[in-house]
């Protein structure tokens, strides 16, 4: 398909140098000739009047926000040349780390000589990450729309969107043998505790309890386990990946969901001493992690995964793997937006058990939800589902809980 601006070209030419070219004298050129000197006199004014052209960007510099929160920029633009814009376009840009566009502002002005535009923009920050507040390319165009010159800009912006914060109000945390001993790998502060077994290292185990002398015996990481009063708290499941017909927008609103919503169980936790721990896939492997500080948990919910295409580990497979380990807590939050009627059956014989499953699942607004055979099972099972779309849905769930 040919564009405006290519088709135009092949047209003036066809119907000037056609011509020209079958009559072929010196007149018949004449117009050829004039064409070319109206294309070559468009370009020098555009060229002279775009190095008058200024444009300024302010802000308030911040360099981190809270998502959804809203920064003002002060766009200043100027003609200081006596010469008249006959068209000017550009574009204010939020793309992430990949270059990929999350907003854009466009704007297309005509000035006239010495004028000068003031533009207050209110940028909103829809997704968690590193972003950049970029200027596209200036369009200067000539008396013929078609034919433009491209200035690049040397203005951006870094801006790190963190997390926005729900709170949950009272999230009853349960434990089932909360007086006998367990065998537990201790990530939390727990008083005391003895060496009693070993088991096998999953990454975020903390480097403390490895044991070094035998990984170093048998080539194979391993982790000390620890005889400790039980502790009550809660081990969120997140599952990142997603199916391949989700684009890009969806997939970002389903991992804000997820993320906001594991930040705010974990300062709950830590808030009412509760343990607080994670499982999920990262680089095709099971992965395993525990904050015991706000500062730990945020660094955390800033190195996760925005998404992943994960067959090996999904979140089937890590539920069977770990619902049933010493590191798992006896309530169980789980994050996914894929359910599948293995994942029920794998957290209906978790509760029969006597644990406290709560499983969420995160669906884009315009998605059908849960199939219907998925949900009479969860329905049978008894299991606590709740569709959502975003972390304050999931923080009002848990703070009705009791």
């Amino acid at each position: 398909m040919i564009d405006r601006k290519k088709l135009f070209i092949l047209t003036i030419v066809i119907i000037v140098a056609g011509p020209a070219m079958l009559i072929n004298s010196p007149i018949s050129y004449v117009p050829m000739v004039y064409v070319a000197f109206l294309v070559a006199v468009s370009y020098i004014y555009i060229f002279v009047a775009s190095g008058f052209f200024h444009l300024d960007v302010e802000s308030e510099r911040m360099k981190s926000c809270e998502r959804l929160s809203v920064t003002d920029y002060k766009i200043n633009i100027e003609n200081r040349s006596v010469l008249v814009l006959p068209r000017v376009s550009f574009s204010i840009i939020l793309e992430n780390e990949d270059g990929h566009g999350v907003r854009r502002y466009e704007y297309d002005f005509i000035f006239n000589p010495r004028e000068k535009k003031e533009i207050n923009l209110a940028m909103s920050f829809p997704h968690i990450g590193r972003y950049r507040v970029v200027v596209s390319k200036i369009k200067f165009c000539g008396f013929i729309d078609l034919l433009h010159l491209k200035k690049n800009t040397k203005w951006n912006e870094e801006v790190f969107v963190t997390p926005k914060l729900y709170t949950i109000q009272n999230y009853q945390v349960n434990t089932t043998n909360p007086v006998f001993t367990v065998n537990y790998n201790v990530p939390y502060k727990v008083k005391g505790g003895e060496f009693n077994d070993v088991r096998e290292y999953i990454p975020g185990d903390p480097i403390k309890n490895i044991h070094w002398k035998l990984s170093a015996h048998s080539n194979e990481m391993f982790t000390r386990i620890i005889n400790a009063d039980a502790v009550s708290g809660i081990t969120v499941f997140i599952d990142f990946s997603y199916s391949e017909d989700m684009d890009y927008d969806r997939k970002l609103n389903v991992y804000d969901c997820m993320a906001e919503a594991a930040y705010a169980c974990g300062l709950y936790s830590m808030d009412n001493d509760y343990g607080i721990s994670y499982i999920y896939s990262m680089h095709d492997s099971p992965t395993y992690f525990s904050a015991s500080t706000p500062e730990e948990l945020g660094d955390f919910i800033y190195s996760i995964p925005k998404s992943a295409v994960v067959e090996k580990y999904s979140i089937g497979f890590l539920m069977a793997e770990y619902l049933n380990a010493v590191i798992c807590f006896d309530n169980v939050i789980v994050l996914t937006s894929n359910v599948s009627l293995a994942t029920v059956e794998i957290l209906s014989e978790y509760r029969d058990r006597g644990k406290y499953p709560i499983l969420f699942y995160i669906k884009p607004e315009d998605d059908e939800g849960l199939r219907d055979k998925v949900r009479d099972m969860l329905h049978k099972s008894g299991i606590r589902f709740f569709s959502v779309s975003n972390a304050q849905e999931i923080t009002a769930t848990l703070g009705g809980l009791k």
